[in-house]
């Protein structure tokens, strides 16, 4: 199993950060990497168990299912249930915490998931440094408006 871990500082409040990542069909918003996404089945994007179809820049699809989400941790998890990036049994949370001196955000990030042997390095370099870093950026970039 593969266990990722990354966190970043974020020069804005937590009830901020949380309201530019709290809707699960609002990623396209904040990450690059990510052109559109749709809520399966028009359910409400913070539903428990609401499923988004997530449009790549390359042209691939991803499904993903809402698990838990809670606004008084700020915080929600995910799961992966369709894609076709070789990853497998893949969770994911997002968290916020307030950094106490300053009005600033600690965001992490963690994923576990399984792949194929040989692949461990890609994909854990794929998802740390693409899709999270890549989040990071995003928020940032986005709040600093």
């Amino acid at each position: 199993m593969i266990r990722i871990y990354t966190s970043t500082i974020i020069d804005a409040s937590v009830q901020d950060v949380w309201a530019t990542i709290r809707d699960f069909n609002e990623l396209p918003k904040w990450h690059a990497l990510i052109n559109r996404s749709e809520i399966v089945e028009g359910l409400p994007s913070d539903k428990i168990g609401c499923v988004r179809t997530l449009y790549l820049e390359t042209g691939q699809q991803v499904q993903e299912q809402l698990v838990s989400m809670s606004d008084q941790d700020h915080s929600f998890s995910y799961t992966m249930l369709d894609a076709p990036l070789g990853m497998y049994n893949y969770i994911s949370t997002a968290k916020l915490r307030p950094v106490t001196d300053g009005n600033a955000c600690f965001m992490e990030w963690t994923a576990e998931f399984t792949t194929k042997a040989g692949e461990e390095d890609e994909k854990r370099d794929m998802v740390a440094n693409g899709v999270f870093k890549g989040g990071f950026d995003g928020v940032k970039a986005l709040l600093k408006k």
